[in-house]
């Protein structure tokens, strides 16, 4: 579980230095081979269970 937290903090790190490289803040992006989750678009939902 703790593994897919790790994913996903890396991939919103990603996503936000690459729209840094992409506004030309920053010339590259120290992220991009990382490999990282997916970060969910303001679209998504979630259902959470109380198991």
């Amino acid at each position: 579980m703790i593994y897919n937290v790790i994913k996903t903090h890396c991939g919103n790190a990603k996503t936000l230095i690459a729209e840094a490289v992409r506004r030309k803040l920053i010339e590259e992006n120290p992220f991009a081979l990382l490999k990282s989750g997916s970060t969910p678009s303001k679209n998504s939902h979630y259902a959470l269970c109380n198991a």
